[in-house]
């Protein structure tokens, strides 16, 4: 997976929370399945701007799937899932 592909599929998710009442800005983690680690946020000030995630290159096979915990300004918060065929959902969190 490019990491093109990889930034719109989370750009994607941020957007679903957004839909389902989240406020910028959406703060997020990722945690790949080699256990590799980072962050980003959307842009209270650019709609759909995420940083990228999770680094500048490609995302080979075996880094996925990858876990997103989010959460917003009022601090609720998702789990979202990007498989190995690029499908991806997200839940909210109880």
């Amino acid at each position: 997976m490019t990491h093109h592909e990889l930034d719109q599929i989370v750009t994607e998710l941020v957007t679903e929370l957004s839909t389902q009442g989240f406020e910028n800005p959406i703060s997020f983690a990722a945690i790949e399945r080699t256990g590799r680690t980072s962050s980003g946020s959307s842009s209270p000030s650019q709609v759909g701007w995420i940083e990228p995630v999770p680094g500048q290159a490609d995302v080979a096979p075996d880094r996925l799937p990858i876990h997103l915990l989010f959460v917003d300004a009022r601090s609720r918060a998702a789990h979202g899932v990007i498989e190995p065929s690029g499908a991806a959902l997200v839940q909210l969190c109880p």
